[in-house]
């Protein structure tokens, strides 16, 4: 298991498709990960091409669970949604941003890290301004299908930082 050093990276607005879920954290990596074949297969369904790799996005987080989109990036914004699919857009801003290679259960640990290190940077996690939730993302972009060793798998997780 690696981490990158954790970094600053401005990134352009992205709009995506997603499934939002309302989860315990102790099921979130047996309930998510199923939502991302279902996004894939409901893009293509519509004739929408992603833009990138799969990715939870954190909306929301306490004591009850988290409200998770269980998103995928798409080339151009679309508006064919339904009650079980979603739009939205990621922001376009500064993003503190750390690679993290290994198996899955060691991302709370570069989670913490990550988040430790905005403010040590004097650095302000952000809202996403389209709903004023939460705008820390975990992207995956090794498919565990095609890349069967988990010590090889690559997470990329960002969050929004206040201008």
């Amino acid at each position: 298991m690696t981490m990158s050093e954790p970094r600053l990276q401005q990134r352009g607005a992205q709009p995506y498709a997603a499934i939002r879920i309302r989860v315990p954290q102790a099921q979130i990596s047996s309930a998510c990960p199923p939502l991302i074949g279902e996004v894939f297969a409901w893009l293509a369904a519509h004739d929408l091409e992603p833009a990138g790799a799969p990715f939870f996005r954190y909306a929301r987080m306490d004591a009850d669970g988290e409200t998770i989109d269980v998103g995928v990036p798409l080339a151009r914004k679309a508006s064919v949604a339904d009650e079980r699919v979603r739009f939205g857009t990621l922001p376009a801003g500064r993003y503190a941003t750390l690679t993290y290679t290994g198996p899955y259960h060691g991302i709370p640990q570069a989670t913490q890290r990550l988040m430790a290190w905005g403010p040590q940077q004097g650095l302000k996690w952000a809202p996403s301004p389209e709903d004023q939730e939460m705008a820390y993302i975990e992207f995956y972009p090794t498919d565990p299908m095609r890349e069967p060793d988990p010590q090889k798998w690559v997470t990329e997780l960002v969050n929004l930082v206040q201008d």
